[in-house]
């Protein structure tokens, strides 16, 4: 019998289970009206990267996404962003919509679990005053405390206001803004999406007893690693909720077949697709982990990374996207307030607080490896959010066991008042990139990183001045990594090209002297890009602007240099063609060599190159409208 059947059956009416399905929608409801701002919010970080230049789809083999990836083996979150661009183009409302809804979906799974649990929970059992206490004589189902009224019978509030808290609790939270306001974040809501949908699969299980309930958590385990590396811990906390739950031997080894099932299939796929990345390169290529990391290293990035995560969840002020997390003595405090509560609650046998603590340290397991990597910035707050699911039971647990249930609503109300003002900032942050990276360059100056991409944002809007003084500033830190540093020569080089376009030196009747000075510039500019080239040769940005530089140079020519024009011309397509060798499948620079055909005179490969452009992406306008001008074009240039 299904649980909420359950649920009715143990009263007398349907009031249990229609009081239970509202506030799971109040839940659902409160938490899409919070994040509903970020529907106005545009691409940010490597969003237009993720979305218009890497989401390309083998017509002819349907199920080519499920064997192709890099480091990261993905194919579920690259099937949902193809398939929101199929509904939305490259609009980007779309996949805001998306993330917001699955962000919801969570919210709502994460109070069904809640109420759910007590049914599958030995060793819990009600308070008179409504709140929750173990003991060893078994458990009483939340739901079977009715009171009167009229003539049905409807559930205290105390049996709703737990799951409802710890839904609450969860998608509010601040650390968790990072994942659903940024488009590209998708990762984590996705993973989460399945995995809780498998771990309340779990307790369906505990009720129903059928296997096919466990076929249904393979499948959906599956996907939840498929969606990211992080869902592998469910077998650990599989594991971990059996110990709880006192599972006999004979159901713990058939659970233990499927979701161990699942974990072999996932490593078939990725091996299939080439995805296992080289942990340990010997060979001078990019590898998983830092090649000069020590076991004193190891340690240090763990403890301060756990500590980093520890901190956020119970203190979420101060988020960062590029925090510092090094060096912090609080980081160090609150990695050993996490080690001295499972201490305590282990001592004192709290196995449902010691499962939530559980939860939270082995869901985050997988990213804390990420702080002694090459392969992404150390910590994020993005990794955190299937963690928060375990901390906001966790709290939830907590309050409602501890105190009367009218003291423990209050200040449940008061926390999540706090939680929604926190994150209502943090959700105008990820509005658009300028706001994004002032953030990040404000809340951590010393990252090389935030202040790059703080000055890309001000190049963006036009902000030149401020952005060259950002730029230089990051160019005297320690730049974290080969290609941040090819990414700042880059940016440099742009400012370099936009000051070469600037008319007035600030002197008068200067003509040749701004002439002089706008191709230094532009000299200036070239070196920066070799520069960029030269740290990280598959830079494709570097390339295309390489290109493009050469195009403006030879727009500057006069007419009487017909042969340097030529030459500058066609360098600009070999540097394309290189660039196409790397990433065959850019528009941009396919975009770009059309114009330098075009500045040829050769009519025919223009047309060739806007034709594949415009079939790749058939919303550009600005392709259909030069591809519609070179076909009316016979002689002369473009």
């Amino acid at each position: 019998m299904f649980q909420w059947e359950a649920a009715k059956t143990a009263t007398t009416g349907k009031g249990v289970f229609t009081s239970h399905l509202l506030a799971a929608l109040v839940a659902f409801t409160v938490t899409f009206l919070v994040y509903s701002p970020t529907l106005r919010s545009g691409f940010v970080w490597d969003d237009a990267h993720t979305i218009k230049e890497s989401l390309v789809f083998d017509k002819s083999n349907p199920y080519s996404f499920l064997f192709s990836g890099g480091t990261y083996y993905r194919p579920a979150v690259f099937l949902t962003f193809y398939l929101d661009r199929a509904l939305w183009g490259t609009q980007p409302q779309g996949f805001h919509l998306s993330n917001v809804l699955l962000h919801s979906f969570n919210a709502l799974l994460v109070y069904a679990i809640w109420a759910y649990l007590p049914y599958c929970a030995p060793g819990t059992r009600t308070l008179p005053s409504g709140g929750l206490e173990q003991s060893g004589q078994g458990l009483e189902p939340l739901d079977r405390r009715v009171e009167p009224l009229g003539q049905k019978f409807v559930p205290r509030l105390s049996t709703i206001l737990p799951p409802l808290a710890a839904s609450l609790f969860f998608s509010l939270h601040p650390v968790n803004s990072e994942a659903v306001a940024w488009i590209s974040g998708r990762t984590d809501v996705l993973a989460t999406f399945f995995f809780l949908l498998a771990f309340f699969c779990i307790l369906v299980y505990e009720v129903e007893k059928k296997d096919a309930i466990l076929f249904c958590v393979f499948v959906l385990s599956l996907f939840s690693m498929m969606s990211k590396e992080n869902g592998a811990s469910f077998v650990i906390l599989f594991l971990c909720y059996a110990s709880s739950a006192g599972w006999d031997g004979k159901k713990l080894v058939k659970g233990i077949y499927f979701v161990v099932a699942a974990v072999v299939v996932y490593v078939l796929l990725r091996i299939g697709a080439g995805s296992v990345p080289d942990l340990f390169s010997t060979s001078g290529g990019k590898s998983f982990f830092y090649p000069g990391m020590t076991r004193l290293s190891v340690v240090q990035s763990m403890v301060y990374a756990t500590g980093y995560y520890v901190g956020k969840l119970l203190v979420p002020t101060n988020l960062n996207l590029l925090p510092q997390f090094t060096g912090n003595p609080a980081n160090v405090l609150f990695y050993l307030v996490l080690l001295l509560a499972a201490a305590m609650l282990y001592l004192k046998r709290r196995r449902w607080e010691l499962f939530f603590v559980a939860w939270v340290a082995v869901t985050l397991l997988p990213s804390l490896l990420i702080a002694f990597s090459g392969v992404a910035y150390p910590v994020g707050e993005r990794y955190m959010y299937l963690p928060s699911v375990g901390y906001a039971f966790l709290l939830s647990f907590a309050l409602f066991s501890n105190v009367k249930v009218k003291t423990a609503s209050v200040l449940s109300f008061l926390l999540i008042l706090s939680f929604g003002f926190c994150l209502a900032g943090r959700i105008g942050v990820w509005q658009n990139e300028l706001a994004l990276w002032a953030s990040a360059a404000n809340g951590n100056p010393a990252s090389a990183t935030a202040r790059t991409n703080y000055g890309v944002a001000l190049l963006m809007a036009k902000d030149y001045v401020k952005a060259e003084k950002e730029l230089n500033a990051a160019l005297i830190i320690d730049v974290d990594g080969y290609v941040q540093l090819s990414i700042l020569y880059d940016a440099l080089a742009n400012v370099a090209i936009v000051n070469a376009d600037s008319k007035s030196t600030g002197k008068e009747n200067r003509g040749i002297e701004n002439s002089q000075m706008g191709q230094n510039r532009l000299e200036l500019a070239e070196k920066y890009l070799y520069l960029s080239i030269k740290t990280d040769p598959n830079n494709i940005d570097a390339y295309n602007n390489l290109g493009c530089l050469y195009i403006q140079k030879s727009g500057r020519l006069s007419g009487e240099r017909k042969k340097e024009k030529e030459e500058l011309l066609l360098a600009s397509l070999r540097v394309f063609n290189h660039a196409l060798s790397i990433d065959p499948g850019s528009l941009k620079i396919k975009f770009n060599m059309g114009i330098s055909y075009l500045k040829l005179n050769d009519t025919g490969n223009a047309i060739k190159t806007f034709t594949s452009v415009v079939e790749a992406d058939p919303g550009s306008e600005e392709a259909h409208r030069i591809l519609s001008e070179a076909m009316n074009v016979k002689k002369g240039g473009y």
